[in-house]
């Protein structure tokens, strides 16, 4: 709760004369007391007033756990999720046509996505919360990107952190420059850039929007922007329709294009996507120019977005990590969801524990991992103050290695197990070293088969092992695999 002060009154402004008794004593007071009267109700008597409010409302919520619960209810209603506020605002101003049939049956399926779990995955006995409930909106960054933009560096970002990014996306997608050029949306990895496309797709009204929203790691790679958004549209609604289609038929509703994952894109390719962005203001002024103006939201890694050329009249916003009121807030929805599993002996995760692992906390999907993880056993809770994010990664990596061992040699006896274990880890620490010793936090599939090659590591015994299918040279390989340990991570083996 923010302090409230009143500006000092200037000299030559009247004073009030107090009423009742006090009256007389000020008409003999000096100006110096009255002066020093006038601030202390100006500065310090509002701190005072908030501080004692404050003490009571915690006392009382100490006393009264109703009281509490309450509060928090009323807190986590505050507190925005799910993107809720934009769509409450576009609906406010809505214009009620009835969509066509295909926006109407995209609409439908999008709109599915908020009752969906937020992280596909098996997660045993525990319950993912629903995409529409568990999305908190982050904080973000936004600037312009003019020539020499950077936005892969720190020091390029000299804006100040916002947390209205509902209502910056409202204004952003109800403005003509939104169809100029791609506004392009970046996070570290696990910053939940895909969740955002999901509910955004989902929260847009389909009276006044036509979405489509393209998972770039599910499309041709090479195609065009337009063959992608077509194949993203078969994927949605189980029809081969053509863009001009829907977009002839949008009848003033504005076309909106989320492209999800340009990250990836650039792994699958190389260097041959630098020049996409710039594709994809090609395809805005093409559309534009045959009345069919589109906005375009394109999704990427932080660290590759000095990767491609931005096209100028770009927007670039930046997802800030969560705060330790966020991270709050998402434990309470978490906890919440599985309120049934604490009665089984489990504790649930606390703040005081996540502040040992700052950097993942901060991150929603990294976040969701560490619920995960502690839910079996208390694995977190109990490993002790000395258990750190090393430790962490070094458990979950050989898990995951084991369970990805044991998912395609499975036939294989128990006593072979740990030498591909052994195996599937050194081929990890070979890309990992990849990227290290360039200084950079991505690795192409070329370099990545001279490095394997140079320290004669062939394609695994994995791939070795797959029958019916075209060989791949070792880099590719690991690249595809990678984009598995992404997932993977989110929903780790739970140890015994």
């Amino acid at each position: 709760m923010g302090t409230r002060k009143r500006p000092l009154q200037p000299e030559s402004a009247p004073r009030r004369r107090p009423r009742g008794a006090g009256g007389d004593r000020w008409d003999r007071a000096t100006e110096a007391s009255r002066l020093a009267f006038d601030e202390l109700l100006a500065t310090r008597l509002p701190d005072e007033a908030v501080a004692r409010y404050e003490e009571h409302l915690r006392k009382l919520s100490e006393e009264i756990p109703e009281f509490a619960v309450w509060m928090r209810h009323h807190a986590d209603r505050a507190a925005t999720r799910g993107l809720e506020s934009l769509e409450n605002t576009l609906l406010q101003v809505t214009s009620h046509r009835d969509p066509a049939r295909h926006r109407a049956a995209l609409a439908r399926a999008y709109r599915a996505e908020l009752g969906k779990p937020i992280l596909g995955g098996d997660a045993g006995d525990l319950t993912m919360p629903a995409l529409g409930n568990g999305y908190l909106d982050p904080r973000y960054r936004v600037k312009a990107a003019g020539p020499g933009a950077r936005p892969a560096d720190e020091s390029w970002w000299d804006t100040e952190p916002r947390a209205d990014l509902a209502a910056f996306l409202v204004t952003y997608l109800t403005t003509p420059q939104a169809a100029d050029a791609p506004l392009l949306l970046l996070g570290q990895p696990g910053a939940g850039k895909s969740s955002l496309t999901r509910v955004l797709a989902a929260r847009l009204p389909a009276a006044d929007f036509l979405v489509v929203r393209v998972a770039l790691r599910e499309v041709r790679a090479e195609a065009e922007i337009q063959d992608q958004v077509e194949q993203a549209l078969r994927t949605a609604i189980g029809e081969t329709v053509a863009w001009p289609d829907p977009a002839r038929d949008a009848d003033g509703a504005m076309p909106v294009v989320l492209l999800d994952g340009f990250d990836e894109l650039l792994q699958v390719t190389g260097i041959h996507q630098s020049d996409y962005l710039q594709r994809v203001a090609a395809f805005q002024q093409r559309e534009a120019v045959l009345g069919r103006p589109v906005a375009v939201l394109v999704t990427s890694r932080i660290a590759v977005a000095d990767r491609a050329r931005l096209p100028a009249g770009s927007l670039v916003v930046r997802l800030e990590p969560f705060d330790e009121p966020q991270q709050e807030h998402w434990l309470r929805i978490w906890t919440g969801a599985n309120a049934a599993q604490w009665n089984t002996g489990r504790r649930p995760l606390s703040l005081e524990v996540l502040r040992r692992f700052p950097d993942l906390a901060q991150q929603p999907l990294l976040l969701l991992m560490l619920a995960l993880y502690d839910a079996t056993g208390n694995a977190l809770q109990d490993a002790g103050e000395s258990f750190g994010t090393g430790q962490l990664y070094e458990r979950l990596l050989r898990e995951f290695a084991a369970r990805e061992v044991r998912r395609v040699h499975g036939d294989q006896p128990d006593a072979a197990l740990p030498a591909l274990v052994d195996d599937e880890l050194l081929r990890l620490s070979v890309v990992a070293f990849a990227m290290f010793h360039r200084l950079r936090l991505w690795v192409t599939t070329a370099e990545l088969d001279a490095d394997l090659a140079g320290l004669g590591l062939p394609p695994s015994r994995m791939q070795q092992t797959q029958e019916f299918r075209t060989p791949i040279s070792a880099g590719q390989e690991m690249v595809g695999r990678f984009f598995f340990i992404e997932r993977a991570h989110a929903v780790p083996t739970r140890s015994t």
